[in-house]
């Protein structure tokens, strides 16, 4: 009988491979929560002043030495920045304002001045409502001999801004108020220009229409003791200028435009506008005795000059 030949068992059927499991979509990424607006910066306590490019909290300041020159003040640091400044009271509000007004006058035309501020409050210890607060520069010489050899540069170029302001102690008795860094002089105290002698009181008829200054400043003595005569600070140190030194120097007032004078004062001039309009038509006329005292800057203007100044 014939073998049946097995039928060969069928292959199992590929089990189906498993899908693979989708992969889960990637979550979106949160969106940034939106910035919340700016809160507007806090204005400052009463006990803080602000100008374009200080801050002074009087409550952050430590006095560390005792007073300079004759108003009452000292030398503080601020704990928050770090500056050192030297902090006055002059004797009024007008008076403080007086010298921040020299002292932008100074700085409009390139004369090197301290930083300076009216601060109100004084700090505590000084009392009062009403101090300046001039920035200490690091560095200052306190050199006389180099005062009088002329060779320092800004000393002679801003004489005919010190004569127009009648900055009378511009040097100061002991060629203190005149300082050197890096061979440019400073001018750090100007408390006894424009209106206001140093001490406090007004200069009224002194602060004239013309400019006695001019000669006054390169020339002037004072008798010692002794009996001898020597020459005030000024003169020693200005008593060298030649014509053409005393030239140059007279471009820089010369430069002040009526509008110019206006805008400083309006800025920083006497709060009085009655006061504010004298000094200003004061201040007019002693930079055109200038003009007419140096004709080579604006000889043009001469005769105009010489016809308003004689009515």
């Amino acid at each position: 009988t014939p073998k049946h030949t097995p039928k060969p068992s069928p292959k199992p059927s590929p089990k189906p491979s498993p899908k693979p499991s989708p992969k889960p979509s990637p979550k979106p990424s949160p969106k940034p929560s939106p910035k919340p607006s700016p809160k507007p910066s806090p204005k400052p306590s009463p006990k803080s002043t602000k100008s374009s490019k200080q801050i002074i909290n009087v409550d952050s300041l430590k006095q560390i030495a005792h007073q300079k020159g004759t108003n009452p003040g000292g030398t503080f640091k601020d704990s928050i920045t770090g500056k050192t400044w030297y902090i006055k009271k002059p004797k009024s509000e007008d008076m403080a304002r007086n010298e921040v007004l020299a002292l932008n006058l100074y700085k409009e035309v390139g004369i090197a001045v301290p930083d300076v501020i009216v601060i109100s409050p004084c700090p505590s210890n000084l009392g009062g409502n009403f101090c300046i607060a001039s920035e200490i520069v690091e560095g200052l010489e306190h050199n006389k001999t180099k005062l009088i050899n002329g060779n320092i540069k800004g000393i002679y170029e801003g004489f005919m801004m010190d004569a127009w302001l009648a900055n009378w102690d511009v040097v100061g008795f002991v060629f203190d108020n005149m300082l050197i860094k890096n061979g440019l002089a400073y001018r750090i105290d100007v408390g006894g220009a424009i209106r206001y002698r140093a001490k406090g009181d007004l200069k009224n008829e002194y602060f004239s229409d013309t400019v006695p200054e001019i000669d006054r400043m390169r020339k002037g003595t004072y008798t010692d003791k002794q009996g001898k005569k020597h020459p005030e600070p000024a003169a020693a140190v200005f008593g060298a200028m030649t014509d053409k030194d005393l030239e140059l120097s007279a471009r820089k007032v010369i430069s002040f435009t009526d509008k110019k004078i206006d805008e400083l004062l309006s800025e920083f001039g006497p709060k009085d506008g009655q006061d504010r309009k004298s000094l200003s038509d004061k201040l007019k006329k002693r930079r055109d005795y200038i003009k007419i005292r140096f004709p080579a800057n604006y000889a043009n203007d001469i005769k105009k000059l010489e016809k308003a100044m004689n009515k």
